[in-house]
């Protein structure tokens, strides 16, 4: 965001910059900053020095992270500042995220039905942001939750060959350790089942606007209660 401001800033007052190189100092040039190219290396520098070297810290070449409400627009600008970057954007059915957020209601804590119903406009803004830049970002691999965990042998198959690594560096046991369920490893957090037909009308009318079930066909959803 902050990156994003200062190109936008020197878009618009670039023409200080170039009065003060053509006219000198004796001028109205509070505004002038570098050029585009020169803040996209520092924000270049700036990441490079945050992840990059923190990785090397690690003993590691590469250095990934996960981000919820980070749209196309995100991975369009670290494109540009990495052009072998590589993005892989999830997705999960909306009627299932709104269940899991219900939970989150109805347990102790701060999690209310605003914050849901923010989740869902960052849901909608998120998908729709990535429905068209396949032709722009080469190396975006798109995944749905449903179909990485229904096969996660053939998943790490994919993912493995999308960043280039060995399969034998990803660690398969992660499907195996659930939550919400009494497992082997002590987690045992039972909670009372909530299906998609025992959502009241309002509830329903919220994750059925035009909005969500068009984006939701774009990735092979479909809303039903």
């Amino acid at each position: 965001r902050e990156y994003r401001a200062l190109l936008e800033w020197e878009s618009e007052y670039s023409h200080h910059r170039k009065t003060f190189l053509q006219n000198g100092y004796d001028n109205f040039v509070p505004n002038m900053l570098p050029e585009d190219i020169d803040l996209r290396k520092a924000a270049i520098v700036h990441i490079t020095a945050l992840f990059g070297e923190s990785a090397g810290k690690l003993g590691r070449s590469i250095w990934g992270f996960k981000e919820v409400r980070y749209d196309a627009q995100m991975a369009l600008f670290l494109y540009r500042c990495f052009p072998k970057a590589r993005f892989i954007y999830l997705t999960r059915n909306i009627i299932d995220c709104f269940i899991s957020l219900k939970h989150w209601e109805n347990s102790p804590g701060s999690w209310n039905r605003t914050w849901t119903e923010i989740f869902i406009e960052d849901w909608k803004r998120i998908n729709a942001s990535f429905l068209n830049v396949s032709n722009i970002i080469p190396q975006l691999m798109r995944v749905r939750y449903e179909d990485m965990i229904e096969n996660p042998k053939e998943f790490i198959k994919k993912l493995s060959l999308f960043l280039s690594i060995s399969p034998d560096s990803l660690d398969p046991n992660v499907f195996k350790r659930k939550l919400h369920v009494e497992s082997s490893d002590g987690i045992i957090d039972l909670r009372p089942v909530i299906l998609p037909s025992d959502l009241n009308s309002e509830e329903r009318a919220l994750l059925s606007t035009s909005i969500i079930v068009d984006i939701s066909k774009e990735y092979g959803y479909t809303i039903e209660f």
